[in-house]
Parts: C-alpha cells; structure tokens; sequence
C-alpha cells in the first residue's frame, strides 16, 4: 500500500528563486510576499519512496486547508476545490543527486541518484500557482510522458 509519511508545512517569505518561480514581485517596503510550502514522504510499503516539495503563494492555498484530511496530493486538493482554475503544468524531468536533507527524509545514502520532476502549475490566467520539486527512487516508479503535435 502506498501512503504518506512525514509531512512539513512551512509559511515562510518566498525565497528569490521561489519568487520568480511564482511570478511574485516585492510589495512597496521590498518584501516578498508568504508562501505555503508543503514537503512529504510518500511510503509504498513503510518505505519511502518519493519527497514532494509543493511551493505556493500564500494567497492560493492557506495552511488550515493542508491540515485535515490531506492525503499528499497538492493537484487534487486545488481540483477538488475548483479555484484558481487550473490549465496547464510544465514539467522538466532530470536526474540528480540526493542532497543531506533528502537523503535524510528518504532515508538513503547522501549522493544517491534520484529522478527530480521540477513543474510549474498555471492557472488559467497564466499565473504560476505552483511550483514543485518531486523526487523519486529509481526502479521505484514508471512513468511515460505524452507529447502533443499541434499544426
């Protein structure tokens, strides 16, 4: 069975890349404005297998609406919901090696080659609603991807 493990949920002040990740500008005084993130481990079996990091505008999605209930899925919560509309997500796909923290919440070796999906989610209005990192064990997982040919 998959479930999910540890969750994190941080309001903090957006950091410069998160920032122009999200398409947010500094307010009048130069500060940037909260977001929301959302770090997690998903287990398959008691053994994790991915870390979700969600990044999004305060103004999007509030804290007490992570909390109960939540099952991990950043995507579903903001469907279900039905605001902001939704159209499109970009996904880069690489693989990388597992950072301390990572490794650390994975509980593999510091080092370790992981596949990292790096995705920006738009609203319909072209705004950048979320911006996430996922990684994945390899083996672990299959995923294909689907191309579009638009003439």
């Amino acid at each position: 069975p998959v479930t999910m493990g540890e969750m994190r949920v941080d309001r903090r002040a957006a950091s410069p890349v998160e920032a122009q990740a999200l398409g947010m500008t500094p307010g009048a005084d130069g500060t940037l404005a909260n977001i929301l993130c959302i770090s997690r481990v998903i287990l398959a079996h008691n053994h994790p297998v991915a870390y979700l990091i969600d990044t999004l505008p305060e103004d999007i999605l509030a804290v007490d609406e992570v909390q109960p209930g939540f099952t991990g899925s950043v995507l579903d919560l903001l469907m279900r919901r039905g605001s902001p509309k939704l159209s499109s997500s970009r996904c880069d796909i690489s693989a990388v090696t597992a950072t301390r923290d990572i490794a650390h919440a994975m509980r593999i070796q510091r080092g370790d080659v992981l596949l990292r999906f790096e995705a920006y989610l738009y609203a319909v209005d072209g705004r950048a609603v979320d911006y996430s990192f996922s990684y994945f064990l390899p083996g672990t997982f299959r995923f294909h991807v689907v191309r579009r040919i638009e003439m």
